[in-house]
């Protein structure tokens, strides 16, 4: 289930960025607004309720929640295919189902095969890429309707093989005995809880402001935010499996450091690719290091870390810039996270030993 939901997430964010850069926000720059609300804000209560529903009706049944879970991915797909002809809020709200849909059942099938946050990398790291590919199809408006129609097929036959694998799939039960232990040693450990949060929030809404409020003066044409993208993408996706086989207190320093680094010379391509990559690489991190302190909440951890995205776009949207270039905020962004980071996984690490 993990490459077709990886796969689908390609497909959402390419309709996404399709829509808002060719057709809602091409004229309306309010649009962007309203999608961003409701792409990454709700995501948050939207999670809150899948874990109290989960709590509720299905305990520790582990099939009953991959299925509603995939559920809530298919009714996000479906509304966001919707929202191609109904507006922009109808499409980020379809965006944020699919997200906490797809991305609760990564965490359940993270848990279960016990990889350590190395599949979340995996299924967050396609996002970037769709946004690319919709954003440069959204400048073909004379095929407009062969696109969406491209779409379209794209998601129902991957909704159809995702149905197929599912009705498949075999019962686990260690996964529910093994969050029923982490969720013991978290009551013994509670207080660590709040600052983890608050680390974790702080270096997402970091990141997304770099991401939205950064220029990079080497990023114009296709084929260099073609190479920029990838280097976003595959630093996601490297970040969950190396944390996974050397730990994320390591992972932290072995990337952020040259991050840093490589920020204060990313008006050059080579050093700000590498730039991308390193930095980027915190977003599977902080998603894993919170799911892991709330066990029993892992939609409303998912979705506080995406509210902290939509918070990191509102400066930029409000034109609100630092008094600094682009390089040094990335430098400041990258030694602030680094701090938030060992603040938050220091304490970890001396627990462990």
């Amino acid at each position: 289930m993990l490459i077709i939901n990886s796969i689908l997430h390609f497909i959402i964010d390419g309709i996404c960025a399709y829509m808002m850069f060719g057709v809602y926000g091409a004229n309306d720059a309010s649009a962007y607004l309203f999608y961003n609300f409701c792409a990454f804000a709700l995501q948050m209560p939207f999670g809150a309720l899948a874990d109290l529903t989960c709590i509720k009706l299905f305990g520790a049944d582990p099939q009953k929640k991959k299925i509603f879970y995939q559920l809530i991915t298919i009714f996000g797909i479906i509304l966001t295919v919707t929202g191609m002809f109904t507006g922009c809020i109808v499409l980020g709200t379809g965006n944020a189902m699919f997200h906490v849909g797809g991305g609760l059942r990564t965490i359940l099938d993270d848990r279960d095969k016990h990889k350590k946050g190395a599949e979340l990398g995996i299924f967050v790291s396609p996002g970037a890429l769709g946004l690319f590919a919709g954003r440069f199809l959204s400048s073909f408006r004379g095929i407009s309707v062969y696109i969406r129609l491209f779409w379209i097929t794209a998601a129902i036959i991957l909704i159809l093989t995702g149905l197929f694998i599912l009705l498949r799939e075999k019962r686990h039960e260690e996964l529910f005995r093994e969050a029923d232990r982490k969720e013991e040693t978290v009551k013994n450990g509670i207080s660590a809880i709040p600052l983890t949060l608050i680390c974790c929030l702080a270096v997402v809404i970091i990141r997304s402001y770099i991401a939205f409020g950064v220029e990079m003066p080497w990023k114009n044409g296709v084929l260099a935010g073609l190479t920029a993208t990838f280097a976003v993408a595959l630093g996601k996706a490297a970040s969950g499996i190396l944390s996974a086989r050397i730990g994320q207190l390591k992972c932290v320093l072995i990337t952020l450091i040259p991050a840093i680094i490589c920020f204060a010379f990313s008006a050059f391509e080579i050093p700000g690719l590498f730039a991308l990559f390193f930095f980027n690489m915190t977003m599977p991190i902080t998603l894993f290091l919170l799911i892991e302190k709330m066990p029993a909440l892992p939609g409303f951890s998912f979705g506080l870390l995406t509210f902290g995205l939509f918070i990191g776009f509102l400066p930029v949207y409000g034109k609100l810039q630092l008094p600094f270039g682009d390089s040094l905020t990335g430098v400041l962004a990258g030694i602030i996270s680094l701090l938030l980071l060992l603040i938050a996984l220091i304490p970890e690490a001396k627990r462990v030993r």
